[in-house]
């Protein structure tokens, strides 16, 4: 249910053109970021970009991928619903923002 509601915040910026996919196992989800959604191009200055903000935000996300250009989500399993609500809202503007 966790990972289900995750999903759905972040359907808010699967049409970026810097997310190229969201994927995972229950709430364990990566944010893959690359230019124009081609994995072929990865963009780990704009993932490092968007967990610094995040951060400024209070909300931490860390890097993940071989590349550095997946944002990894892995909350507890007993946070709240408004602590989800809020961290992805974080994510998901600084992602809007992010170029």
């Amino acid at each position: 249910q966790l990972g289900e509601r995750i999903r759905g915040l972040l359907a808010a910026v699967t049409d970026h053109p810097l997310v190229a996919d969201v994927r995972g196992v229950g709430a364990m989800l990566g944010v893959e970021l690359c230019h124009d959604g081609d994995p072929q191009r990865p963009a780990a200055e704009a993932a490092r970009g968007v967990i610094a903000k995040c951060r400024e935000d209070d909300v931490l996300f860390i890097g993940a991928g071989l590349l550095g250009n997946v944002i990894r989500i892995l909350p507890p399993l007993n946070v709240s619903d408004a602590e989800v609500d809020r961290a992805i809202g974080v994510l998901v503007k600084h992602l809007r923002a992010a170029r």
